[in-house]
C-alpha cells in the first residue's frame, strides 16, 4: 500500500464521513448541503484508498451503500504490497538506473 495515498485518503475521508452523517442527521434546512459536501469528501478519500491499494479509483461508488460499501471496500486486495520496499531500494541505491551513452561505448582496439 502506497502511504501517502492513504493519509490523504483519511485525512480527507474521515471529515466526509462525519459531515455526511451530521448532514442526515441535521433537522435544519442546510443538511442536505452538508451531506453532499460530506459524500463528495468521503468518495474523494476512498478514490485515494483505493489508489493507495492499487485498485481503481472508480470503486469508489461503493460509498453511496455508505456502511456496507466502506466494508465491502476494505476487502479490496492490496496489489501494491512492494511498491514501497521496491521505490525504498531504489532511492537508496547507489546503482543509477540508466548509464550515459559515453559508458556504453566499449574500447575494442588492442
Amino acid at each position: 500500500m502506497i502511504t501517502r495515498y492513504n493519509r490523504i485518503s483519511l485525512a480527507i475521508g474521515i471529515p466526509g464521513a462525519i459531515l455526511q452523517f451530521l448532514g442526515f442527521e441535521s433537522k435544519e434546512l442546510i443538511g442536505p448541503v452538508i451531506a453532499a459536501i460530506g459524500t463528495i469528501l468521503l468518495l474523494i478519500g476512498l478514490a485515494y484508498y483505493l489508489k493507495a491499494k492499487g485498485q481503481s479509483p472508480i470503486w469508489c461508488i461503493l460509498a453511496f451503500f455508505w456502511l456496507f460499501g466502506i466494508i465491502a471496500l476494505s476487502f479490496f486486495p492490496d496489489r501494491r504490497k512492494n511498491d514501497q520496499v521496491v521505490s525504498a531500494v531504489k532511492k537508496s541505491s547507489p546503482i543509477p538506473d540508466h548509464q550515459s551513452s559515453e559508458s556504453n561505448s566499449k574500447d575494442w582496439t588492442i
